[in-house]
């Protein structure tokens, strides 16, 4: 009977692994620095871990937790309530769709359709902030937001794919 309860403790707590380590990378995000420019220009990890896991583990990272995840993000920034919900909602149908395309792709094609789409859901984000102010929002914290999300993909991606790796005991199916 202990076996049995180790066994589906060790099952449950690796399916959760996308979920916790996408929260856990979002909240570091947001953690305060003395750096002038990490305050204002912090890289779209959530966008990066809905891309990610979408992608290698759709069975693990359904709509409820990308729901959970746009939300814990629209929280502790300061885009209006909604605003990256309705963005990782966007990127999760658009990868899950997109899926058949992705299958054994080297990684510097996976990373120029993710900067593409990166691309797109920004655009969409500063269109619905600035309909919501009801002014344009200034377009240099977007360029440079998109272009430190687009350098910080490789190593998001590879702090996920390590996760995937050991702690889920996944041989890549």
């Amino acid at each position: 009977m202990r076996e049995e309860l180790k066994e589906n403790i060790k099952i449950t707590s690796q399916k959760l692994v996308p979920f916790v380590l996408s929260l856990l990378l979002v909240l570091f995000n947001y953690i305060p620095s003395n750096l002038g420019f990490s305050n204002v220009i912090r890289p779209e990890m959530g966008l990066i871990c809905v891309f990610y896991w979408v992608l290698n583990r759709p069975d693990l990272f359904n709509m409820f937790m990308v729901f959970f995840l746009g939300f814990v993000c629209d929280i502790m920034s300061v885009v209006p309530l909604g605003v990256n919900i309705i963005c990782y909602l966007m990127i999760y149908l658009a990868v899950s769709n997109m899926s058949s395309f992705f299958y054994n792709k080297p990684f510097n094609i996976v990373w120029v359709v993710f900067s593409f789409l990166l691309i797109l859901i920004e655009i969409v984000k500063w269109l619905e902030v600035s309909v919501y102010y009801a002014a344009f929002v200034p377009l240099g914290q977007l360029i440079f937001t998109i272009l430190f999300t687009i350098a910080c993909y490789p190593l998001i991606s590879f702090i996920n794919d390590a996760a995937r790796k050991y702690l889920m005991n996944d041989d890549g199916e």
